[in-house]
């Protein structure tokens, strides 16, 4: 099995409610260091992965710009599966998925941990934002290609449609039984924010770092991740960092061996 290769994105849009998701790669990177290499949940040890550093975008180059100038530099790093992306906000996803599809020509399911829907046409008169990727993804791929999970807030433009589920909702059957490659988007807020403060935009409710955490290991055939939202100045008791540098373990532990 190849290695996995880890890589930061540390981007941030203009329309952030909070900032400091940009300073998450290093954060996690340095937190993970603090934590046993072994996990008690997989009863599989962390194996040595390739860390290609951080694509940094220019300053000035945001939304659309942003995403081509992404899928540039994922064609230039030859990107491949298997991979783990450190964002930055959760529109990274966006041009990622559009390489996995049009530049690699894979055919995957894209599984989106998050509390918001992030469907709207247009936010604070952007097109391409956080808050805005998944219409983009959905238009990319299938429906039937797309789901979401542990949804708990919308917007009134957005429409609750079957392939997505609240967090009350049972969604566990659908993981388990997805066939063929997964690509994984994983927004900490999804996190109850008494378990994980450290997001931009915090949602009331939703399930602890652990029940969360089982839920993704159940996805079989996972090809590509990226954990997005974390902000390192909302959380200075870096109780979040090591739970973002947790996150990263587990699923660089389940890439590693296919499990």
């Amino acid at each position: 099995m190849p290695q996995v290769k880890v890589f930061g994105i540390p981007y941030e849009g203009r329309e952030n409610f909070q900032r400091g998701v940009s300073l998450a790669p290093s954060y996690i990177r340095y937190h993970l260091s603090s934590l046993e290499y072994y996990s008690v949940i997989q009863n599989k040890e962390l194996e040595p992965f390739e860390d290609l550093s951080d694509i940094y975008p220019p300053w000035d180059t945001k939304g659309k710009d942003f995403a081509d100038f992404l899928v540039k530099k994922l064609v230039e790093l030859k990107i491949t599966p298997l991979f783990i992306a450190l964002g930055g906000d959760h529109f990274i996803t966006y041009p990622i998925v559009w390489y996995l599809k049009n530049e690699l020509k894979l055919n995957f399911t894209v599984v989106h941990f998050d509390a918001h829907m992030d469907r709207r046409a247009v936010f604070e008169k952007e097109e391409y934002n956080h808050a805005t990727f998944m219409y983009h993804v959905e238009k990319l791929m299938r429906e039937d290609h797309v789901i979401t999970v542990g949804v708990r807030t919308k917007a009134p433009c957005e429409t609750k449609k079957k392939n997505i589920f609240y967090a009350w909702e049972d969604y566990t059957t659908v993981l388990k039984d997805i066939e063929g490659p997964v690509y994984l988007t994983f927004d900490l807020d999804v996190i109850n924010p008494q378990d994980f403060p450290g997001v931009t935009n915090p949602e009331p409710g939703g399930k602890d770092i652990f029940t969360i955490i089982n839920e993704v290991l159940s996805i079989k055939h996972i090809i590509g991740v990226d954990i997005v939202e974390f902000s390192p100045l909302l959380d200075p008791s870096t109780n979040s960092a090591t739970k973002a540098a947790f996150v990263l373990r587990e699923l660089l532990i389940k890439l590693q061996h296919g499990v």
